[in-house]
């Protein structure tokens, strides 16, 4: 279609283009060149006519709804990346905060939860100790997960493997 469309407007440049050539200057060739502007217009234009406007408008709503879908589905992994950033930037303080008071957990899992603010914050934290001799060490750093990050004790989990 694209090809018959640009033979199109080849084959009218070609043809006004002779015509006006062969013409003597004056109100002929004027008149002339009015009319192979026309034609020119025409054959750009031409592949309008053709255009199916229910389809057309069909085809652009079905592209709008995908291209919804699309920012939909990269709104919410936006938002689960950002979940999992903030998650682990709170486990490594955590994790730094219970070895620079001497405990040495062998993992740490932050749960977070979206606010009515706009933001992830802390409700739980998972720390998985391999020794349980750290158990009796944990309570400097319980509360301090408590005071700083505002996760409760009631919602601070201290496990063996």
């Amino acid at each position: 279609m694209l090809s018959k469309w640009i033979y199109a407007v080849v084959g009218a440049s070609v043809l006004c283009a002779v015509c006006t050539s062969l013409v003597a200057d004056g109100r002929a060739k004027k008149a002339l060149e009015f009319v192979c502007g026309i034609v020119m217009i025409a054959a750009v234009l031409s592949p309008l006519t053709s255009l199916d406007f229910d389809e057309y408008t069909l085809s652009v709503a079905k592209y709008r709804q995908e291209a919804r879908a699309i920012s939909a589905t990269a709104d919410e992994r936006k938002e689960l990346l950002d979940r999992r950033y903030i998650e682990q930037e709170y486990s490594a303080y955590i994790f730094d905060k219970a070895r620079m008071n001497g405990v040495i957990p062998d993992e740490v899992n932050v749960s977070t939860q979206w606010s009515t603010d706009g933001y992830w914050y802390p409700v739980s934290v998972e720390i998985i100790l391999s020794s349980p001799e750290y158990e009796k060490d944990s309570r400097a750093i319980k509360y301090a997960i408590e005071s700083e990050l505002g996760i409760p004790i009631s919602e601070q989990y201290w496990r063996l493997p």
